[in-house]
């Protein structure tokens, strides 16, 4: 398992709202796919709540996961469990 090596929370001018955390594992193997995976499903579904989305950067020894959403969509709770997470490798 990886250790964490970065938290942040950021809010800009237009009113998105980034949580991104960062840790230092070994992230997912080549043949992952996110669908068949609880974990992502479930950060994905509750991010779709207060109408945010998932995202999944992976780098050489690191794993970045970043929910954004529009600050208004903090105000009212819908569901988007029927979408994927985005992953990129870089």
């Amino acid at each position: 398992g990886g250790e964490l090596r970065g938290l942040r929370f950021d809010r800009d001018e237009a009113g998105r709202v980034d949580l991104t955390v960062r840790d230092d594992g070994r992230g997912f193997p080549d043949e992952f796919q996110p669908a068949l995976g609880m974990g992502l499903r479930v950060m994905n579904y509750r991010a779709g709540l207060i109408g945010g989305s998932l995202e999944i950067l992976q780098r050489s020894g690191q794993t970045t996961v970043t929910c954004t959403v529009e600050e208004d969509g903090l105000d009212r709770a819908r569901s988007s469990a029927n979408h994927t997470p985005v992953i990129r490798r870089e």
